[in-house]
């Protein structure tokens, strides 16, 4: 099929359980996706919603299923169709020995128009209410007003409020900013950023952007002119010395097992009171970062939890 500037592009979708989500989406991306989505079959009356539905932020339990993930992705190289779905049901079959019932998500394609991929991609990214006063909106969208809107545009960092582990992080960072004036903010795994935009919008004096991936600092950086707070932000591929504290709140929407290897550095980066944001946490690793946490002198002050994931604010 001849190609033009506008396409064709290739879609793959692929149905696997929430356990799953982060795997696929990190090798969808790292093969070269040109955008990555998930909806959660069953939220709603009126059909898949993404998964972030702001009941669920605020608390109001969601009765419907929520068992099972559709991750949908685009690719501009229509020549790596079959490839590309041998390798991802390999990786399917491998990570079904932590996650039962990968094994059987089946991989399909089809070919779209390039204004039907826009357009696709586009209708999953709307303005998405977050906690008591805030919004995420990608460029392209007009946002109701009564909220302060964070700016985001979907890109290859992670992070666009509509999964809920950022959207978790963002109603506990909003909480935390209310009681804080001209806070310090150290945002470890920034990906595009959202969370330190948020704290700068919120309130915050300034906010330290940490990513190992350069593309997503500069995907950060980006994010940060587009919402007017560039001057207050900084980023960088490595932890600051203790001697650069020190931040009054430290967020890290990270996996369990790096949470709990940095904790201890972070914790000398924290001030005396200072609040400690993680999320990113399945269920089953929930306790034993718990117990590292409070072995490191942290008490919970408040958690949120959907079906598979955690966040929790602690001191």
């Amino acid at each position: 099929m001849e190609r033009t500037e506008k396409g064709p592009f290739l879609e793959v979708r692929v149905v696997v359980p929430p356990l799953a989500l982060e795997a696929v989406m990190a090798w969808l991306w790292d093969r070269g996706a040109m955008g990555v989505q998930e909806d959660w079959p069953g939220l709603s009356d009126e059909g898949p919603v993404l998964s972030g539905d702001p009941r669920e932020f605020s608390g109001t339990e969601l009765t419907a299923p929520k068992d099972k993930i559709e991750i949908i992705s685009f690719f501009e190289d229509i020549e790596q169709r079959d490839a590309l779905c041998a390798e991802l049901n390999d990786l399917l079959q491998d990570i079904s020995q932590w996650c039962p019932g990968a094994a059987k998500a089946t991989c399909k394609t089809r070919l779209l128009a390039g204004k039907d991929w826009v357009a696709m991609s586009r209708a999953h990214f709307t303005p998405t209410p977050i906690g008591r006063g805030l919004m995420v909106c990608p460029p392209w969208q007009r946002p109701p007003e009564g909220r302060e809107v964070i700016w985001i545009a979907p890109g290859m960092a992670f992070g666009t409020g509509t999964h809920f582990t950022t959207a978790a992080c963002l109603v506990l960072l909003e909480e935390a900013l209310a009681s804080r004036e001209a806070a310090r903010v150290l945002d470890v795994g920034t990906g595009s950023g959202i969370l330190a935009i948020a704290a700068l919008k919120l309130g915050a004096q300034v906010a330290l952007g940490v990513d190992v991936d350069g593309d997503a600092l500069e995907e950060a950086l980006a994010n940060a002119a587009q919402n007017g707070v560039l001057d207050r932000f900084t980023v960088s591929k490595a932890l600051p010395d203790p001697l650069a504290g020190p931040f009054d709140i430290v967020l890290a929407n990270i996996l369990a097992e790096t949470v709990v290897e940095m904790a201890f550095a972070l914790r000398k980066l924290l001030a005396p009171g200072g609040d400690f944001i993680v999320s990113g946490i399945i269920h089953e690793r929930a306790e034993w970062v718990a117990a590292a946490m409070a072995d490191l002198g942290f008490a919970p002050v408040r958690e949120l939890r959907d079906s598979a994931w955690v966040a929790t604010w602690y001191r």
